[in-house]
């Protein structure tokens, strides 16, 4: 291995991981147990670790292990703990894994993007196929909270999509390309399809990825080229665009009328079974609740669940087992767990990434990072491999792009 590119390396076990999405999730422990044995197996091994002990970044960001690894000393369901504590592993091992590696060239690292862009793009062919044989069928599926098969789970598959409107618009923006000089326009294209198609998946939480992304790019555009009557024209259209699909497309339509459907049997009847967002709703509120038992520490990961479900049995006795769902938001789950300590603690954690050298001035990796914040916000994304694989990987991958790597090198001198 030591006459092995390690950023090569690098980019082989993300592939390996990306590959567990689509095909076994025991590939994504492979490709991440690949990245650690890269820094592991290393004849430089004892500077490897130094390099991250060194770097409060990489440091700050297993604070998301250690705070479910302390909340063990008070929990009393430790094998749900150890589950959870498992899911958190690659917070401890991947920043190492990581720390070390210089910054990857421009041609490398957009590689790797045009790669991921490019497998995610024909995955989508084998959705339409499916929505194409089955039409009126999915569309009057979407009536009952359902949704088009995806190659994995829809809410996770749907903010790569996001991701990768994210990176078609970066190469766009920034003339980026690697082979011909058509690349930029190629990829604007394959990025307003990925637009189109998740409106046609009709997954909310992907929509709002979307949207996001284009937000942060218009603004991109007025700050960095002065273009503030463009940027205002973009935004108009941009608040149309929403209509525009909401009366085109049959699958949006018909999820956007079981939301209100699902919302008005909360607010009017106060039910809940069987019903999407509004088990979403109450699951956070018992939740908040749980947590307010132990403000400050929280209740412990391993008893978090079961604290949420006395909540719900004390203010909602009958309520069917199965509708007692740990909470739908990622900071809610930490404030149970861990408290208002714990709630800091992770904050840090995820946005010291954002803050450090004004990473945030960079629209591709504050486009990421607001993807997965907005779904922290819906969904309990760091409690599965498949949201952790996600964040986690490609936080760390973006934060190896050359743009950084110079930043850094002007801090130094």
């Amino acid at each position: 291995m030591q006459q092995i590119d390690r950023q090569w390396v690098v980019v082989f076990a993300l592939f390996i991981s990306l590959a567990g999405f689509f095909l076994s999730r025991v590939l994504i422990s492979i490709g991440m147990i690949l990245l650690v044995a890269n820094a592991v197996l290393h004849t430089r091994f004892q500077h490897n670790l130094r390099a991250f002990l060194s770097s409060p970044l990489y440091v700050s960001i297993t604070l998301v292990f250690f705070i479910v690894l302390l909340s063990g000393l008070y929990s009393s369901d430790l094998q749900y703990w150890l589950a959870r504590l498992r899911i958190k592993i690659p917070f401890l091992v991947l920043p190492f894994a990581f720390a070390f590696i210089r910054p990857f060239s421009k041609r490398t690292f957009y590689i790797a993007l045009y790669a991921f862009f490019g497998i995610m793009v024909l995955s989508t062919l084998s959705v339409i196929a499916i929505y194409v044989g089955n039409v009126e069928e999915i569309a009057t599926s979407y009536k009952m909270a359902n949704v088009i098969p995806t190659p994995f789970h829809h809410i996770r598959y749907s903010l790569m999509l996001a991701f990768c409107i994210a990176i078609g618009l970066n190469c766009y923006i920034k003339k980026i390309y690697l082979f011909i000089k058509s690349e930029p326009m190629i990829l604007l294209g394959f990025s307003i399809f990925l637009f189109l198609f998740l409106h046609l998946m009709a997954v909310r939480s992907g929509i709002l990825a979307a949207y996001i992304v284009l937000f942060v790019y218009v603004i991109f555009l007025m700050l960095s080229y002065k273009r503030y009557l463009f940027g205002g024209l973009l935004f108009g259209i941009l608040l149309a665009l929403p209509i525009l699909a909401y009366l085109t497309m049959p699958t949006l339509q018909n999820k956007i009328k079981y939301m209100f459907y699902d919302l008005q049997q909360y607010y009017y009847y106060d039910k809940v079974e069987n019903l999407s967002d509004s088990r979403r709703i109450h699951s956070i509120q018992m939740g908040i609740k749980a947590g307010l038992q132990q403000p400050l520490i929280g209740v412990g990961y391993g008893d978090m669940k079961s604290q949420v479900q006395e909540t719900y049995k004390k203010e909602m006795p009958k309520l069917p087992e199965d509708d007692m769902m740990i909470p739908h938001n990622q900071f809610v789950i930490v404030f149970a767990g861990t408290g208002i300590i714990g709630l800091g603690l992770f904050l840090w954690a995820i946005l010291i990434p954002i803050l450090t050298n004004r990473h945030y001035r960079d629209p591709l990796f504050l486009s990421f990072n607001l993807i997965v914040l907005s779904s922290f916000m819906t969904e309990p994304v760091l409690e599965v491999q498949l949201g952790t694989g996600f964040y986690l990987l490609f936080l760390l991958f973006l934060l190896k792009q050359p743009a950084f790597g110079k930043k850094d090198e002007a801090k130094k001198e």
